[in-house]
């Protein structure tokens, strides 16, 4: 088990470092690219290790949240890098995971809040039941793609934005407020934790601005040329 946790804590770091030089990065250029990548390959291995190391925690933690992140994290960047848009087998399966996995997370929070059940670590269940909803929101817009069969230049881009900054949320809300016992101990507790946490969701906005002002952009060039024509 020690070298998965040597992984797992070395995909975290450089997950950490590749999100933000890819959320600042120029959107669709060189760098932006080589970061993404670096960024999705070690968010894979950070969630791999997890689903492998949570059961051995104390107490257990499921495997399914670290499926959950490989699943955001593989699905954003296929998004961005696969040139056809046709869905294939593994969007299929990937559909079917997020899906039921949704369904599951939701019946056990529903359950410990009927049960009045207080977890012994968190999150508590109505976070859990929010993070169902949000996983149903990925099902949903996976089963629209599997129908449809194909996505317009805007839907890809904001597909790969918000999966992959949901990603990246997952691994700084771990890291600036879930592992704060690491840091030093004058450190710890700090509310301004929350901003570093939260960073992705302001990349997302700025991101999601960004490629609907590019795109208009682009549209406005077209038909510009056209009536020059």
């Amino acid at each position: 088990m020690g070298a998965l946790v040597v992984l797992h804590i070395l995909g975290g770091s450089v997950a950490l470092l590749a999100g933000a030089v890819a959320g600042f990065a120029r959107k669709g250029g060189r760098t932006h690219g080589m970061a993404g990548t670096t960024f999705a390959l070690s968010m894979i291995a950070l969630g791999m290790t997890a689903a492998i190391l949570g059961p051995h925690d104390v107490p257990p933690q499921s495997p399914i949240g670290g499926l959950i992140v490989v699943y955001f994290v593989a699905t954003g960047w296929v998004t961005a890098n696969r040139r056809d848009t046709g869905p294939r087998l593994p969007d299929v399966i990937a559909f079917l995971f997020i899906g039921f996995s949704a369904i599951a997370i939701a019946i056990v929070a529903i359950g410990q809040l009927r049960a009045g059940i207080v977890p012994e670590s968190p999150p508590p269940p109505a976070v859990l039941l929010a993070f169902a909803g949000l996983c149903m929101l990925a099902a949903l817009g996976d089963l629209r793609w599997l129908l449809r069969r194909t996505l317009t230049p805007v839907q890809r881009q904001i597909r790969h934005l918000w999966r992959m900054s949901w990603a990246f949320f997952m691994a700084t809300s771990a890291f600036f407020l879930g592992q704060q016992d690491v840091m030093p101990l004058a450190w710890r507790g700090w509310p301004g934790w929350i901003l570093p946490a939260l960073a992705p969701f302001a990349l997302m906005l700025w991101g999601a601005v960004w490629v609907h002002w590019r795109n208009r952009r682009l549209r406005n060039a077209v038909a510009h040329a056209k009536r020059g024509a």
